[in-house]
């Protein structure tokens, strides 16, 4: 969203087809470090406490970025199904949310 000049405030409104529009447009190859994951919602702020974070132990890489963000879903325990950008750029036909079917020997989540 940072490449976007203007007023960026206007893609909040639709999130999801937002980020599935910018996946359209970049193709980028992704990494994901999943060695630790922070727990909870957002971050921290004022007084709340600090999230908890949990030792993953787990490090990927590839070029399809749905499948990427579907794997860090799970990772995390969310369903990519439920997650708005990550089922729109599936359903246009921008990667696979089924990400254990690419690699299925290599994945244990």
């Amino acid at each position: 969203m940072g490449l976007a000049g203007g007023p960026r405030n206007r893609f909040h409104q639709d999130i999801a087809s937002t980020l599935a529009d910018l996946a359209a447009f970049l193709h980028p190859a992704t990494g994901g470090d999943g060695r630790r994951a922070r727990a909870g919602g957002q971050r921290p702020h004022g007084r709340q406490p600090l999230p908890t974070v949990r030792r993953k132990d787990t490090v990927a890489a590839g070029v399809d970025q749905v499948a990427m963000d579907a794997c860090g879903a799970a990772l995390l325990g969310l369903r990519p199904a439920e997650i708005g950008y990550i089922s729109e750029a599936h359903l246009r036909g921008l990667g696979t949310m089924d990400f254990q079917a690419l690699a299925p020997a290599l994945l244990e989540l």
